[in-house]
This record gives structure tokens, C-alpha cells and sequence, in this order.
């Protein structure tokens, strides 16, 4: 599109959805969802993961 010709330093283009309700789970339950949606993104037969969780920094 011309807007994104007029942009340097474009990555991506497209709609994005937000949750309106995060799930903002225990440091332990978070960990075991994050291994949950990593084992997800590394099958190939899975295309796209979503997730409502509130994102943490892990220790």
C-alpha cells in the first residue's frame, strides 16, 4: 500500500487481534503454559498459537 512504501523500516502489515480479558496466572501455572504454547510453535503441523496470558518476565 502507499502508506507502507512511505515506512523505512517496515516489518508487518495486517490486522491484530487483543484479548480483552488477560489471564494473569501464578508463576508456576504461567511456566507450564509457556512449555504448552513453545511445544505448540515448535510442531509443524501447527500453523498459529494464541493465548490470552498476561505476559511475565520469568525468573
Amino acid at each position: 500500500t502507499a502508506i507502507e512504501k512511505k515506512v523505512d523500516n517496515f516489518i508487518h502489515s495486517g490486522i491484530e487481534w487483543h484479548a480483552l480479558n488477560q489471564l494473569d496466572l501464578k508463576e508456576d501455572q504461567y511456566k507450564s503454559a509457556v512449555n504448552l504454547l513453545e511445544s505448540l510453535e515448535e510442531d509443524d503441523d501447527v500453523q498459529n498459537v494464541y493465548t490470552n496470558l498476561k505476559e511475565k518476565k520469568l525468573n
